[in-house]
């Protein structure tokens, strides 16, 4: 399940690929996928940031860990707009409501998405008690 910080890890990940003038063809090649959409998919968020990727990332792209998941810049992710949000530098307060926005938006689809698991079990539930 994709988290409110794997959206901020997506951010850093795409300001490093940028700060390298990567495609993101390249920087899938680089980081070992098979093609750019399973890339793409974590640059957008929509995959979790595993240690083993973070620890990745950090090699490939040459910087700490402390640096990716802190948000420590060094110039590193001047392209992104959460790029230092934990770090509490470099984020202005539209980032703050921008980034709350995203984490509002993120924390609805889990709501809808248990509670249509929630039906699905109680229906389930009905079925196996008429049994």
């Amino acid at each position: 399940m994709v988290s409110p910080i794997d959206l901020i890890y997506a951010q850093r990940l795409r300001a490093l690929r940028l700060k390298k003038g990567f495609h993101q063809k390249e920087a899938a090649e680089l980081l070992g996928y098979n093609n750019q959409q399973q890339y793409s998919e974590l640059e957008l968020g929509h995959k979790s940031f595993t240690d083993e990727i973070i620890n990745l990332i950090c090699v490939k792209f040459d910087i700490t860990v402390s640096e990716f998941v802190n948000g420590e810049s060094n110039g590193n992710f001047t392209n992104s707009p959460y790029a230092n949000y934990q770090s509490g530098t470099n984020h202005s307060a539209m980032n703050d409501v921008t980034l709350i926005n995203e984490v509002l938006q993120t924390k609805n689809k889990l709501i809808e998405k248990l509670e249509q698991e929630n039906e699905a079990l109680k229906k389930e539930i009905e079925r196996l008690k008429k049994k």
